[in-house]
């Protein structure tokens, strides 16, 4: 995986289950006419360990190849103290589950013989937490 500079940047990304129902629900607030709102994560991540909770989801070593820095932000995460008041925005779902269900997702477009293959369980704070292949939420403690 190619990762810009040492790896350090910071990032905080949205999961599309967080944000979409605010998006909606923003056109209905007359106080939200007009406004800019940042959607994110509450969890910022070094690109390094999105690179890092990537790999894991899929099974395998990080392979990350540092090139040269871009000409972009180093940290970059949302400020969530205009959207909170008025719509009470809370991301919910952490990175390393959004990535597990990213994977579950492409998983199950796979072609069938890559699907049979799969024995992927992700990981969540060392504990599993889908099965991928079959995009089903494991017990908490399997």
């Amino acid at each position: 995986m190619p990762a810009f500079s040492d790896g350090s940047e910071i990032r905080a990304s949205s999961y599309i289950g967080d944000v979409a129902s605010i998006m909606v629900e923003a056109v209905f607030c007359p106080d939200c006419y007009n406004g800019v709102f940042n959607l994110g994560s509450d969890q910022p991540y070094s690109v390094k360990a999105w690179a890092e909770i990537v790999a894991a989801a899929f099974g395998v070593a990080p392979d990350i190849r540092y090139l040269p820095a871009r000409l972009e932000v180093h940290h970059a995460h949302a400020n969530h103290g205009q959207v909170r008041p008025k719509l009470g925005f809370e991301a919910k779902t952490f990175l390393e589950e959004g990535i597990c269900r990213m994977v579950a997702w492409a998983s199950a477009k796979a072609p069938s013989s890559a699907r049979s293959r799969s024995r992927l369980v992700c990981h969540c704070q060392d504990r599993p937490i889908y099965s991928v292949g079959t995009c089903e939420r494991l017990p908490f403690g399997a």
